[in-house]
């Protein structure tokens, strides 16, 4: 449910776990598991979905997104509130394939402002035009976060200091897959950024095949996903034999 180029999503609009949903949607009392997924063989009104837990909501449950992909026909987000997380709702994803209706392992989020308006005013940028580094090693990327609004920014716990790298070639052909960079796991979550403050944060190539990569010179995209922010430009990477 992403919003067209250059629109703002409606006011109402929140992200809840990985999809952008009415606020609405959560109003009012729902109904019972078993009802929420009548009507979907071969699933029994008692199955709950894998490591449903023993907080697993009994009430409260509606459909909060419905969608197609190429892996399914059809798609539905179910949501209840939390018994043991206040202000967070339990998602379940609910999907359609070739034999009947499928149901995915629970997760708990809280609802929060969707991902273009969280990120409104910040800019990821790379602390350098070019790095490099010797064949056989891996390579350390800086970029920035910059708070470029009048107002002090604040992470929510959705946010993560998570990034890729995509690989290209010298003419900025991705390379297969794009080498995927996996950023380090573990970091400690964003700071807060006060107007026109910055933060570094880092690529770190954990991908095998990155270290195998030949001799030359190559192009560098970040992303970082929890805010869905991309680096204008490709920073260069020479890799030294």
């Amino acid at each position: 449910m992403k919003p067209p180029t250059g629109t703002h999503p409606p006011a109402d609009m929140v992200q809840l776990g990985s999809w952008d949903i009415r606020s609405t949607m959560l109003d009012g009392p729902g109904t019972t598991w078993p009802g929420i997924i009548a009507g979907h063989p071969p699933l029994d009104p008692a199955a709950k979905p894998r490591r449903a837990g023993d907080g697993f909501p009994e009430q409260g449950w509606r459909v909060v997104h419905r969608d197609t992909a190429p892996w399914a026909s059809e798609i539905l987000v179910l949501a209840a509130p939390s018994t043991v997380r206040p202000g967070h709702w339990i998602t379940v994803q609910l999907h359609r394939s070739s034999n009947g209706w499928v149901l995915a392992a629970p997760s708990s989020n809280p609802p929060i402002p969707t991902k273009r308006r969280r990120s409104r005013g910040l800019r990821l940028e790379w602390a350098a035009s070019g790095f490099s580094m010797p064949h056989g090693e891996q390579a350390a990327l800086d970029t920035v976060l910059v708070n470029g609004t009048g107002q002090p920014w604040a992470p929510t716990e959705e946010d993560f200091a998570h990034l890729h790298g995509i690989i290209h070639d010298s003419r900025g052909r991705r390379l297969g897959t794009g080498g995927i960079a996996y950023g380090r796991l573990g970091l400690p979550p964003f700071p807060e950024l006060l107007p026109g403050s910055r933060a570094t944060l880092q690529v770190t190539a954990c991908t095998p095949a990155l270290s195998g990569l030949p001799a030359g010179r190559y192009l560098v995209l970040a992303y970082l996903p929890s805010l869905d922010l991309r680096t204008p430009d490709m920073a260069t990477l020479t890799v030294h034999p």
